[in-house]
C-alpha cells in the first residue's frame, strides 16, 4: 500500500472563488460586509481598480454555517495603480492594513474585525 504525501493546509485562496461562490451567507468579514454578496462586490472592485492577486487568509471552517468564513484579504497591485485602492480601503472601513513592497508594486495585507 502506498501513503500519499501528506501536504500543508492552502494558507491563501483566491478571493473572488473563495468569497463569490461561498455557500456560507456571511463568508467574509461579516462584522463590516455583513452578507457574502457585498464582499464579493468588493473583490471584484479591487479587480476592476487594478489589483492583479487577491486573495483571502486566515480562513476558517464553518460547516454549521454552510462553508468556510475569513477575515483577510492580500491584495497585489503594480505601482502605477496602487492609488486606486485608497479610496476603496477607506470605503470598506478595514481595521488594520500591512504594506509590503514587492516587486513592480505593492502588496497589502487587509484585516476586518
Amino acid at each position: 500500500m502506498r501513503s500519499l504525501p501528506c501536504r500543508p493546509p492552502r494558507k491563501e485562496h483566491d478571493a473572488e472563488a473563495f468569497i463569490c461562490h461561498n455557500k456560507n451567507p456571511s463568508a467574509f468579514a461579516s462584522n463590516n460586509f455583513g452578507e457574502t454578496k457585498r464582499a464579493c462586490s468588493f473583490v471584484r472592485k479591487l479587480s476592476k481598480a487594478g489589483a492583479t492577486n487577491i486573495t483571502v487568509k486566515n480562513v476558517m471552517p464553518e460547516p454549521e454555517a454552510g462553508g468556510p468564513y475569513a477575515d483577510t484579504l492580500v491584495v497585489t497591485v503594480p505601482d502605477r495603480k496602487a492609488s486606486r485602492l485608497l479610496p476603496l480601503l477607506l470605503e470598506s472601513h478595514v481595521d488594520a492594513v500591512r504594506a509590503k513592497r514587492v516587486p513592480g508594486g505593492m502588496r497589502f495585507s487587509l484585516w476586518w474585525d
